[in-house]
């Protein structure tokens, strides 16, 4: 990632416990004892949760979605042990320890406005790796990169750019208003999810343009395959979103294959009063 992050106003995110287990659960094998083919394997009928998850009927994924996202969690596991304190250079459990604070406030935001808390947990993974008041060198900010414009279409001021629960409000209210845009097929939610990294200006204009070509199939999996067909090809960070989207959830919702010792995020609900 970009070593330009920054931290919004010079605040800087803060250290928090996180919530624990004893110890991980036992797991058959880690992730990395498994072999190639057993990754595949893993990453296949994980990806599948993580669509149910997520409001997407599961679908068969091929090698190609299996091999992007598989590269993207090779990614994780390579700095799983890292001591770095720079942003997008740390160790698993100091970023999954960081998100299992916030998670209860992002799953509240979500579920009031009727969209898959896992979305949320996970899109504020991968945006920032959950460091609240993360400035990015190109301008987003905040636990969910917004630009200034969509920020302040959603009511935020540059106070609230570092408020978790304002961040995470508007963040459900956009991808409210995403997967109203996108419909309620079986593949929309993923799509839904790629507009808010991509703009659904974009994203709308790529299933135009296959359209054109014949290609009727309407998902974000049929964008990647059939890219070479687009004017303008997909950035490297429109390629990697939605794989490291998956990555980021199959890492968070199954722990103890990767020695965390978090629960997997969607459980951690607010404790009732």
């Amino acid at each position: 990632m970009d070593s330009g992050f920054g931290f919004y106003g010079n605040h800087q995110t803060k250290q928090i416990e996180s919530i624990a287990v004893d110890t991980p659960k036992p797991a058959s094998k880690l992730y990395w004892q498994m072999s190639d083919a057993e990754q595949l394997f893993f990453i296949r009928e994980r990806a599948r949760h993580i669509q149910t998850l997520i409001g997407d009927e599961p679908t068969e994924f091929d090698e190609e979605a299996l091999r992007a996202i598989k590269v993207e969690i090779d990614d994780y596991v390579e700095d799983k042990d890292s001591l770095s304190q720079k942003p997008f250079d740390e160790g698993l459990r100091v970023i999954y320890g960081r998100a299992s604070q916030y998670a209860p406030l992002i799953i509240r935001a979500y579920e009031a406005r009727q969209v898959p808390s896992a979305l949320g947990l996970y899109q504020a993974m991968v945006e920032s790796e959950y460091h609240d008041c993360l400035i990015s060198p190109t301008g987003p900010v905040g636990l969910f990169q917004f630009t200034r414009k969509t920020a302040a279409k959603y009511g935020l001021t540059p106070k609230d750019y570092c408020d978790v629960e304002k961040q995470s409000d508007a963040a459900a209210r956009h991808m409210s208003d995403l997967i109203s845009d996108f419909g309620d097929g079986k593949s929309s939610w993923t799509l839904a999810l790629f507009s808010f990294n991509q703009g659904a200006d974009k994203v709308r204009d790529y299933l135009r343009q296959l359209r054109g070509r014949g290609i009727t199939e309407r998902s974000l999996w049929a964008v990647f395959r059939h890219q070479q067909n687009l004017q303008t090809p997909l950035t490297d960070e429109g390629k990697e979103y939605v794989p490291r989207f998956f990555a980021a959830a199959i890492i968070g919702e199954t722990p103890e294959v990767f020695e965390l010792f978090t629960p997997p995020l969607t459980t951690l609900h607010e404790k009732s009063k």
